[in-house]
């Protein structure tokens, strides 16, 4: 049974394997022109993109810090002042010693 496909054959003409057909030139010529390499102006606008999103995650990143920050420092603050209020600045009869 003969078929039309070519093959990959080895330097002694026995097929490397005969389960994977080769490409052909035309073939080759095909694939390569599709795939064509960046222009400077796509490389460099690929470039500016990828500065802006780097800078956007920054500013995001760093607002986030200081929002959790400011959330951290303002909750124990508040927690402390509610303690004060409770008792400590007001000298309730259980902060005093027991005389």
């Amino acid at each position: 049974m003969q078929t039309n496909e070519t093959y990959a054959v080895s330097e002694q003409g026995a097929p490397l394997n005969p389960q994977l057909p080769t490409v052909t030139s035309e073939e080759h010529q095909k694939i390569t022109h599709t795939l064509k390499p960046q222009s400077g102006l796509q490389w460099l606008l690929w470039s500016k993109m990828e500065a802006i999103f780097t800078c956007c995650w920054f500013v995001v990143q760093t607002f986030f810090l200081i929002a959790g920050l400011t959330v951290l420092h303002f909750s124990t603050f508040s927690v402390m002042v509610a303690y004060l209020l409770n008792g400590a600045v007001r000298r309730r009869r259980e902060f005093r010693p027991n005389y």
